[in-house]
């Protein structure tokens, strides 16, 4: 009987100290796990699945005035907390989808401030996937949003800067091509200008060369159509300016002989250098 009342005993004992065991690594999860949540910077709020709080964390108290003491047991829609969510109809959205729900809203800050909150509804399920309740993540946005305020600023700032550069270009652009074809106009109405006086020495000079001429005279007369010409290709060389802007200018390759080019240039210069003595 007494080894009975032993065995009885080392089991209740064996069953006892399970249990102690279990309890203290139970105890010690709860406590990792309200160190966590307590660690956290958001604000955590959990409740059962129709709203009642049963926890919050530090920073709910913190950031969203919300003691503890004062918040557990309430329902989270009497708290009056955010003014343009709707709680019992998320909580029921997420009753319904299991799934966790993101919203983003704002909440009145010290001295008049508004703080922009990421709200988080997260069901909290169980290992069998029953619904145990659920939990609401707040977290503040409000640097972010402002960083984000800031880019989208400066970047249309950026693009205003761009448009009107892009506008003054286009200007430059249409003045400098006003300018360009006013400057071919004018090259293109001079040269036919000079082209008029020009036909009417060269008319001048065939018609005295059907004259009895000297022997000097016709050199004279020669070079006096050599210079003509020589003004001829150059009024025509004029012209081609506006053929050069285009991209349509068309080199011709004819032969010559340089001894005959360098001896009409010394002929068409030589009355101008004897006048200077040179």
């Amino acid at each position: 009987f007494a080894s009975i009342v032993l065995v009885i005993l080392m089991g209740t004992l064996a069953i006892f100290m399970g249990s102690y065991r279990n309890s203290v690594r139970l105890s010690t999860a709860r406590a990792e796990h309200e160190a966590i949540i307590n660690g956290s910077s958001a604000a955590i709020i959990g409740m059962e699945l129709h709203g009642r709080i049963t926890s919050c964390n530090d920073a709910a108290a913190t950031l969203l005035r919300m003691p503890p003491n004062t918040a557990i047991g309430k329902n989270i829609s009497d708290l009056d907390l955010f003014a343009d969510i709707d709680f019992d109809e998320k909580i029921e959205q997420v009753r319904e989808t299991k799934s966790s729900l993101l919203l983003e809203t704002t909440f009145a800050g010290p001295r008049n401030s508004e703080i922009e909150l990421s709200v988080t509804f997260s069901p909290i399920v169980l290992d069998n996937q029953d619904l145990a309740g659920i939990a609401i993540i707040a977290r503040d946005i409000t640097q972010e949003k402002e960083a984000n305020r800031q880019i989208l600023k400066g970047n249309a700032e950026l693009e205003a800067k761009v448009a009107k550069r892009t506008e003054e270009l286009a200007s430059a652009h249409k003045k400098a091509m006003h300018a360009s074809e006013m400057k071919s106009a004018f090259i293109s109405h001079v040269s036919h200008e000079m082209r008029t006086p020009l036909n009417g020495m060269s008319g001048t000079l065939s018609l005295i060369k059907r004259e009895p001429l000297t022997e000097n005279q016709k050199k004279y007369i020669a070079m006096a159509e050599m210079s003509s010409s020589t003004l001829a290709t150059l009024i025509n060389e004029i012209l081609d300016l506006s053929k050069i802007e285009a991209g349509k200018l068309d080199f011709e390759h004819h032969p010559f002989n340089p001894l005959v080019l360098l001896e009409t240039v010394v002929q068409s210069s030589s009355i101008r250098a004897q006048e200077k003595k040179i």
